[in-house]
């Protein structure tokens, strides 16, 4: 539902010619659309990797969405941020899911 509201901000920007910022909000709606898809699939899985991957993906996205200089949509940086901590916790997930599964065997 966030995915949803930081998508309809970018369009927004887009209304009053914030082409970067639109483009880098679209960019970080779609990926934690995506992300949050993946890991709803992906729940039962018991393997590391894809809570790895989603933590990167979402961190990388948010990084370099946050370090961007936009002109008018400076909700951005929040939205960012917010990305950036959710990364980190699926990152951190990982690695208690993998510590958890040598602990089973």
């Amino acid at each position: 539902m966030v995915s949803v509201f930081v998508g309809l901000q970018s369009l927004a920007a887009l209304a009053v010619t914030d082409a970067i910022g639109a483009t880098l909000g679209l960019t970080l709606s779609t990926t934690m659309f995506t992300c949050g898809i993946i890991a709803i699939v992906s729940r039962k899985i018991r393997e590391p990797s894809v809570c790895r991957g989603i933590g990167i993906a979402l961190s990388i996205v948010g990084i370099i969405a946050y370090f961007v200089k936009v002109e008018m949509f400076s909700d951005l940086k929040i939205w960012s941020f917010m990305v950036v901590l959710v990364g980190a916790f699926f990152a951190h997930c990982s690695f208690a899911i993998k510590s958890n599964n040598t602990k089973m065997k």
